[in-house]
């Protein structure tokens, strides 16, 4: 009876171990996981606020050439007339 115990009792200890290690790398897989999305996230809102700053200074830029147009042909007819 005794050993049989002993058998059960090293096979369980088997299966734990192994079970640990299985779980110990699941842990690990996800923390990994984790770590790769968090960086993924925090480049992708950086990526976002270069985007609307950039989004901004084209705006601007397209309403400054527009004003800058709009001045030449309000100037051409005073330019034709002197």
């Amino acid at each position: 009876m005794t050993e049989t115990f002993q058998a059960v009792n090293s096979q369980m200890s088997s299966y734990f171990r192994i079970n640990n290690e299985r779980v110990n790398n699941l842990a690990a897989a996800i923390r990994d996981e984790h770590q790769t999305l968090s960086q993924m996230h925090r480049y992708f809102v950086d990526q976002l606020g270069s985007m609307t700053v950039t989004s901004t200074i084209q705006t601007k830029l397209l309403m400054k050439v527009t004003n800058y147009i709009s001045l030449q042909s309000d100037m051409l007819p005073l330019r034709q007339a002197l």
